[in-house]
């Protein structure tokens, strides 16, 4: 039922997730083993081997994040995803090894309802990720979690408050007790 393939495993033709529980999940279910596995279609091989060795590989690594006993069938969409985020966190490495080119500190004015004056501002963070395409402005809410995940948050951080510092001086050297607020995250 199963051909063995030297590079990467077996070739299952019109195998089912079912079979595959029925098969490997539930007979080692009297051992101490646990199984985690990629599933590609065939048809992925054509793009070349390079191309189907990253695919494979990302397969692994999504059923592995899914917890033991499982298996994760491949989607392009997934893996599109999945390059998006490491384009945008390798950007961010290199604007940060490159003395913070790209990451900028925008102020959001905050002002006292009754005499309409500025007292303070908001640091908010932006990022601009260059490549062969050009520039792109890449949203918060897209780059802020990635940045937690990779730690990056630390340096980038670092860097929001030490700008978010000097502006407040400067300011404030011209409006008497004026605030700056700084998002933190831990």
């Amino acid at each position: 039922r199963y051909t063995y393939s030297n590079s990467y495993g077996y070739v299952m033709p019109n195998i089912t997730c079912s079979d595959l529980y029925q098969d490997y999940v539930s007979v080692s279910a009297t051992s101490s083993s646990s199984i985690s596995a990629g599933v590609t279609r065939a048809e992925i091989t054509r793009e070349g081997y390079e191309e189907f060795r990253k695919k494979v590989k990302f397969s692994l690594k999504q059923a592995r994040t899914m917890g033991k006993n499982s298996f994760y069938v491949f989607r392009e969409e997934d893996y599109n995803v999945f390059l998006r985020k490491e384009k945008i966190v390798g950007a961010f490495r290199n604007a940060i090894a490159n003395g913070y080119q790209g990451i900028e500190v925008y102020y959001q004015p905050i002002t006292d309802c009754m005499s309409e004056k500025i007292i303070g501002a908001e640091a908010l963070m932006r990022f601009t990720m260059t490549s062969a395409a050009g520039e792109e402005s890449i949203s918060p809410v897209e780059f802020i979690p990635l940045l937690e995940e990779t730690g990056l948050i630390i340096p980038a951080g670092r860097f929001v408050l030490n700008e978010a510092a000097k502006t407040c001086s400067e300011i404030g050297r011209r409006i008497p007790h004026f605030r700056m607020n700084v998002n933190v995250s831990c």
